[in-house]
């Protein structure tokens, strides 16, 4: 009776050793799902009215590991200006994430790699010094709201500043400086700056960057020649490599005020998605001075059909800065001193053009009236003049 007893003892210690097991490891499997389930339920979508006033949504995209996730209430908790002390980061979270994603994936003690910045008061400045990810994750924060204040403050507006902000996160404020002398954000400056600080002659492989260049059409510059490398200095690829984890779109609404350049602008909407046909003015099929033609025709302005050359020079010139939807945007792509292009801008650094070529007749479907940015990249780089045509005046 005895040797029964502590047989039944014995069988009933192992069964619940096994079946406590069971439970804590089932617990670590699913934790991250559950973690996912949340997600799911509660996605991470912000649309906001950014800077240049218009409404933008910035979305994780679908290669935001759940190590990431995890961390969505510390990150809230620094957002807001009074706890970073900075900037009112709420409409950036998803950035925050990606910026995470992109320096650690989420692993480590210092997730955000933090250690470095000046926000970290506590441990060495040497790279992973951090040993605790909520303090990684405050600083981070911190030292993200002051790129974004920094930037905003030397006037960089809309995807300008965030991109200099996200810039200044890897390389350190200064480059921030750098890009706001030339007025936006480019490539190239980012080049330069590695360029500049590299602490050796000698290139560091970087296979990313073959994916970024195709992801992104990124150009060959002065201090990159397209190859799958980088300086020995930050990473000039930083911006588009963050951009990779998320998407950013934008529901432009353009202001009806009762002026001719929204209704230009509001015409021009109206053509999304028309075929780009060389030498046509509407309904239809456009070229790209086609389109400005009609829709000054449309908003009642008497206008002559011209190309985009003479365009360039009618009207009152416009600074970047000072452009209102309607203006209209010209390109010098081969530094003749000529405009080839022609574009109508709608805000928020966005322009609606006819996109194609001499050779094609509405016969390719890729060749449309689209809406494109035009506040950094390759079209910000070769704007020639902004013109608001409504004046009559010729240079």
């Amino acid at each position: 009776m005895n040797t029964l007893k502590y047989l039944m003892n014995k069988m009933t210690r192992k069964v619940g050793v096994t079946l406590l097991v069971f439970i804590l490891a089932m617990g670590a499997i699913l934790t991250p799902f559950v973690a996912m389930n949340e997600y799911l339920k509660h996605p991470i979508s912000i649309t906001y009215d950014i800077i240049f006033g218009d409404f933008f949504k910035i979305e994780l995209g679908g290669n935001i590991n759940v190590k990431v996730l995890q961390y969505k209430a510390e990150i809230e908790k620094w957002t807001s200006k009074e706890k970073n002390g900075y900037y009112d980061l709420s409409p950036y979270e998803n950035v925050l994430f990606a910026l995470m994603m992109t320096e650690s994936g989420g692993n480590g003690n210092d997730p955000m790699q933090s250690s470095e910045c000046g926000k970290n008061t506590r441990y060495s400045h040497k790279p992973n010094s951090i040993t605790d990810p909520k303090y990684s994750i405050e600083c981070g924060v911190k030292n993200f709201a002051d790129a974004m204040s920094r930037a905003t403050s030397k006037g960089l507006t809309g995807s300008d500043a965030l991109y200099n902000a996200i810039d200044g996160y890897n390389k350190g404020f200064g480059v921030i400086s750098k890009h706001a002398e030339v007025g936006h954000y480019s490539l190239e400056t980012s080049c330069k700056f590695c360029y500049d600080h590299r602490f050796s002659d000698q290139k560091k492989s970087y296979s990313t960057a073959a994916t970024l260049k195709s992801q992104y059409n990124l150009k060959s510059n002065n201090y990159w020649d397209g190859g799958s490398w980088r300086w020995n200095y930050g990473n000039m690829f930083y911006v588009y490599k963050v951009l990779s984890y998320l998407k950013i779109s934008d529901d432009t609404v353009i202001p009806y005020d009762g002026t001719i350049g929204s209704m230009i602008a509001a015409e021009a909407q109206k053509k999304i998605g028309c075929r780009y046909w060389y030498g046509e003015e509407g309904p239809n099929y456009f070229d790209c001075s086609g389109l400005v033609y009609w829709c000054c025709k449309q908003a009642g302005m008497s206008i002559t059909r011209e190309g985009a050359n003479t365009y360039s020079k009618m009207g009152k010139a416009i600074a970047y800065k000072d452009l209102k939807p309607g203006d209209v945007v010209t390109f010098d792509w081969d530094n003749d001193n000529k405009a080839e292009h022609i574009g109508i801008y709608i805000g928020g650094g966005f322009m609606i053009h006819a996109h194609g070529d001499s050779y094609v007749h509405g016969n390719y479907a890729k060749f449309v009236v689209e809406k494109k940015s035009i506040s950094s990249g390759y079209y910000h780089d070769h704007i020639f003049r902004c013109r608001r045509l409504y004046w009559r005046k010729m240079l």
